[in-house]
């Protein structure tokens, strides 16, 4: 069993768990959901409602990555996608997972891809943040209510994303409306972390904490015996 290796507290200032490592994130919010008990929710899946923690070093978990057995060279390329400023659906990332994607294109293309949304929002990103590095509109936004809010298929899971200098750093906070623990957590803060270290490259800063907000953290009942082993 993994053992979490520094002792999590809770800043009065923010209210996030903080962490040294992702990988300490990681194995406590499996605990946290392996205690939970199950319940008969739609999809059989187990809940946590409101998760906020603070990853205190902007590090890559490649470790949690080949675990998971979720391909590095998917990662890679949707985060060059999502970085090109190109809208770009469903480019070309998607095939190294196809397994887990196919079923979600129609017509040759998602509902959504995060390059669309986001490829004309990185530079005013960076434009705002050069011009006021204490400006609180750093924002990037992912949810588009005239869609998301209908009857579309498939919504982003990730909404919004705000980017702000302090401790001569730039921090981040990323906001998700769900997350699946197992399949989807550690690639995504891979993303997270490499979107925010593309930002602080272009306005010369180096990355400084990254905080992660979930509405709602869950897992499939069936996936709990890779749970385990993924914490053995």
């Amino acid at each position: 069993m993994n053992q979490i290796t520094n002792n999590y507290h809770e800043e009065n200032q923010y209210g996030f768990l903080r962490f040294n490592f992702f990988e300490d994130a990681y194995y406590f919010l499996l605990e946290k959901i392996r205690s939970q008990k199950v319940q008969q929710l739609p999809g059989n899946c187990i809940e946590l409602f409101g998760i906020a923690y603070c990853i205190k070093t902007n590090t890559v978990p490649f470790a949690l990555i080949n675990k998971l057995n979720i391909p590095f060279e998917w990662v890679e390329k949707e985060l060059m996608e999502r970085l090109s400023g190109v809208p770009q659906n469903p480019g070309n990332a998607w095939h190294m997972w196809e397994q887990y994607l196919r079923p979600k294109l129609i017509s040759g293309k998602f509902h959504f891809t995060w390059s669309e949304r986001m490829y004309f929002q990185l530079e005013k990103i960076v434009s705002i943040l050069k011009e006021n590095l204490y400006s609180r509109r750093a924002i990037i936004s992912l949810w588009d209510p005239r869609v998301d809010l209908g009857n579309a298929i498939e919504v982003p899971s990730t909404i919004m994303a705000q980017f702000y200098f302090h401790n001569n750093s730039l921090n981040a906070i990323f906001y998700s409306r769900s997350s699946n623990s197992l399949l989807f957590l550690p690639a995504d803060i891979y993303l997270y972390a490499g979107i925010q270290n593309w930002i602080a490259h272009q306005i010369g800063l180096d990355a400084g904490n990254l905080s992660h907000v979930i509405g709602i953290l869950y897992a499939d009942v069936q996936e709990l015996n890779v749970l385990d082993k993924v914490q053995s």
